[in-house]
């Protein structure tokens, strides 16, 4: 049997990935707070010891992908995230809920860069830029329908949607045996010692001694994962109990519970980010990495401001306009730094990099937790908030800062 293009396995794991992140993720801290009876502290250790496993596992698995098979990290990468969910949902005890974190943050570290550095050398000379916009747009689809799945089986039991994602990332990762190629499979000697097999690291030392840019995009990477937790612990809390959320009647149904305007607010946040992303992926020029830069800085900025709005709004309507904005930039924002990246980055380290690019964003976030964290505790979620978005505003300096640098050789490998 024929396999798929390349581009279009991406964009069916993008899509599918999608799906069942947001099918597990819909609810899971109901199931956590309601289920498994976490208290506050609980969940942050949860959340902990997720970016932790990430940390550890990050450098380490991009090397496998670099060295041995990209493709063979996503298929396992995949697997253990799915067994992680499993774990996770069948077991609402804490101890077992932080194997889980450990499980699946292992298993997304296997998937994280490889993913994009399979695609990347399986379309060359192809331009990847397009076909990431691609895969943000599927994912949206893929987000949209794992959020009313899991809606719709979260009100039978909140176990379902973790075990169900579990079980259907296990089963695409044995789908995936199957439809992905790799011509390019890396070869290492059988011999290799680990000094050798540590040669993509000591490549992309030297790199970033050769383009001082790509410290440019490490330090935007940092703050990023430094502002993120604030958004994605806090928005439900503000909504919930600082601004407020109006009763949904439905016809025939009556009112329905909070739970299901937080699905609504995905669900609509997910068709704003499709059609966004269809006009950047037409309207686009990814050849051109100085204009890539200029619209990274004009896309950072608003979602800044965004942020602040949704912080400081004390009425609904302003407020959710201001939080579905500030997730479409956002989701704008990550295909095209992710295609931005790559164009800095050669062919023969690539998943190490963009390893080493997750890393510096989960050292962030480890330590941007607690920091935005003690701001909540000290002066409220809103001001909480703010902080999160004075983190970011430096990311737009950064942006600008990198049209000094020409333009690399790697980018004519990537793109």
């Amino acid at each position: 049997m024929e396999k798929m293009k390349p581009q279009t396995v991406f964009a069916l794991m993008s899509a599918a990935a999608a799906c069942f992140f947001a099918l597990a993720f819909t609810l899971a801290a109901v199931y956590r707070v309601e289920v498994a009876g976490l208290n506050p502290l609980q969940l942050i250790l949860v959340g902990t010891i997720l970016e932790l496993a990430v940390f550890v596992f990050e450098i380490p698995t991009g090397l496998l992908a670099d060295r041995r098979s990209r493709k063979w990290s996503v298929i396992f990468g995949y697997g253990l995230v799915g067994l992680g969910f499993v774990v996770e949902g069948s077991l609402p005890v804490f101890g077992w809920i932080l194997w889980a974190q450990v499980l699946w943050g292992v298993g997304y570290t296997f998937t994280d860069g490889a993913q994009t550095a399979w695609l990347v050398d399986e379309i060359h000379p192809l331009p990847v830029g397009p076909v990431l916009v691609r895969g943000a747009q599927a994912g949206s689809i893929g987000s949209l329908l794992g959020i009313v799945i899991a809606v719709w089986l979260g009100q039978y039991s909140l176990h379902w949607p973790i075990v169900t994602a579990g079980v259907l990332f296990m089963i695409m990762a044995l789908g995936l045996t199957v439809a992905m190629k790799e011509t390019k499979r890396p070869h290492v000697a059988a011999a290799a010692g680990w000094r050798d097999h540590l040669e993509p690291l000591r490549a992309g030392r030297r790199l970033l001694g050769q383009q001082p840019v790509l410290w440019l995009l490490l330090a935007a990477a940092l703050l990023a994962g430094l502002a993120s937790e604030g958004m994605d612990r806090f928005w439900e809390f503000h909504f919930l109990r600082n601004v407020g959320l109006p009763a949904l009647v439905v016809p025939s149904l009556g009112q329905l519970p909070p739970i299901y305007w937080f699905g609504l607010i995905n669900a609509v946040g997910m068709l704003l980010t499709l059609g966004a992303a269809e006009i950047v992926r037409r309207r686009m020029d990814f050849a051109r990495l100085g204009l890539m830069a200029v619209v990274l800085f004009l896309v950072n900025t608003l979602y800044t401001a965004s942020i602040v709005l949704f912080a400081l709004a004390g009425e609904f309507s302003l407020a959710l306009g201001a939080y579905l904005g500030s997730s479409l930039l956002r989701s704008v924002q990550e295909p095209l730094y992710e295609a931005w990246v790559n164009a800095y980055l050669p062919n023969a380290i690539r998943a190490t990099m963009l390893s080493v690019v997750s890393l510096v964003n989960s050292l962030g976030q480890i330590a941007g937790g607690p920091l935005i964290g003690l701001a909540a505790s000290l002066y409220g979620v809103p001001w909480a908030l703010v902080v999160t978005a004075m983190i970011l505003l430096p990311v737009s300096v950064l942006y600008l800062a990198t049209l000094r640098h020409r333009a690399p050789a790697a980018s004519e490998d990537s793109e």
